[in-house]
C-alpha cells in the first residue's frame, strides 16, 4: 500500500508498507515498510520488491517447519487425547512426558525442530548426568525426545529430517 503524506516543511513524501501472511499457518506473518520516498513511481517499484522480499520471507518460514515447542506441545496433546498414538499412554504419563521437556529442553523451545541435532540432545544427558539424574531418568527423557519429534515428522509438522536426532 502506498500512501502520501506531508512532512513539517510541507514536503510530499510516499509511503509503503506491505504484508503477506502465511496460507498455511496463521502465526506467520511478514510486515515491511519503508518512509521518505520522494516519487510515487519509485513508491510503487519499491512495493513491488517489498513485497517480493516478504513473500521469500513466508516461504523459508513456512518450510523450516514448526518449533520444537509447538511440536513437543502438540505431541502431549496427542498423547493426552490417544489421537495419532501408536499405543495409548495415560494421562499421567503424558503429563510426565510433557514436563519432561519442559524442564530438560527448555533452551529449545523456540527452536525450528529441524534445527535440534545429535549434540544438543548429547548436551541434555550430559546436563542431566551433572545434576546426577538416573540412568532410567535419562532414557525417558531422550526417549520423550525421540517420541516428540518422530511424531513430529510422521505428521508433517517437521520438514528436512526424516529421522530423529535422539
Amino acid at each position: 500500500m502506498v500512501k502520501s503524506y506531508t512532512d513539517q516543511n510541507g514536503r510530499q513524501w510516499f509511503k509503503v508498507k506491505v504484508k503477506v501472511p502465511s496460507r498455511q499457518n496463521p502465526g506467520v506473518s511478514i510486515q515491511r515498510q519503508k518512509t521518505k520516498i520522494s516519487t510515487l513511481k519509485e513508491a510503487n517499484k519499491l512495493e513491488k520488491e517489498l513485497y517480493e522480499q516478504a513473500q521469500r520471507e513466508v516461504f523459508d518460514r513456512e518450510s523450516a517447519g514448526e518449533s520444537f515447542g509447538a511440536i513437543a506441545e502438540g505431541w502431549y496433546e496427542a498423547q493426552y487425547n490417544g489421537i495419532d498414538m501408536e499405543r495409548e499412554v495415560s494421562k499421567l504419563t503424558a503429563n510426565d512426558n510433557y514436563q519432561a521437556l519442559r524442564i530438560y529442553c527448555s533452551s529449545w523451545w523456540r527452536m525450528r525442530a529441524r534445527d535440534i541435532n545429535r549434540g544438543h540432545v548429547r548436551q541434555v544427558i550430559e546436563r542431566m548426568t551433572v545434576e546426577g539424574k538416573s540412568n532410567s531418568r535419562k532414557r525417558h527423557v531422550k526417549g520423550c525426545i525421540h517420541g516428540a519429534i518422530t511424531w513430529g515428522i510422521e505428521q508433517g509438522l517437521i520438514k528436512g529430517i526424516t529421522v530423529s536426532p535422539a
